[in-house]
């Protein structure tokens, strides 16, 4: 193999990869656009034919255009404040500490809380026994 031909696939390769980010970067990005999930397949398959009508394109210079010009288009109308879906969480969280607060529940396990959850980061809670009113309680958060 000369090394024209190894560079050739190096750099295909590279373009494959910048390609396979965009695209799931701008699919992220069009949940955000389209939270509901029947809007969302809409543009999911709009967006799919804009990646596939360039499927067999095999010039090098042209591709890395394409990619250039993909990048930047998907820059200028990425959503200017996503979607983050953990309020739920933070809610469940919440529910827990006041069930534990009033001894309707255990200790939880914060173990098997961040396997379903594994980007969640935990913060470990303990408040004084003593809550007459929401306002005078002593909260401690110690980050784990």
């Amino acid at each position: 193999m000369s090394l024209s031909t190894a560079s050739y696939l190096a750099r295909r390769a590279a373009q494959k990869e910048r390609v396979r980010i965009l695209y799931r970067r701008a699919l992220k990005d069009t949940l955000n656009w389209a939270v509901h999930r029947h809007l969302f397949y809409n543009d999911a398959d709009a967006l799919r034919e804009k990646f596939e009508a360039n499927r067999n394109v095999e010039d090098i210079e042209l591709i890395d255009r394409m990619i250039a010009a993909g990048e930047a288009s998907y820059n200028k109308w990425r959503h200017p404040d996503p979607y983050i879906g953990a309020i739920g969480v933070l809610f469940v969280l919440t529910i827990i500490f006041f069930e534990q607060f009033h001894g309707l529940l255990e200790a939880p396990n914060f173990a098997e809380i961040q396997h379903h959850h594994p980007g969640l980061r935990l913060y470990t809670i303990t408040a004084g026994k003593t809550m007459p009113n929401v306002g005078s309680s002593s909260l401690e958060i110690n980050k784990d």
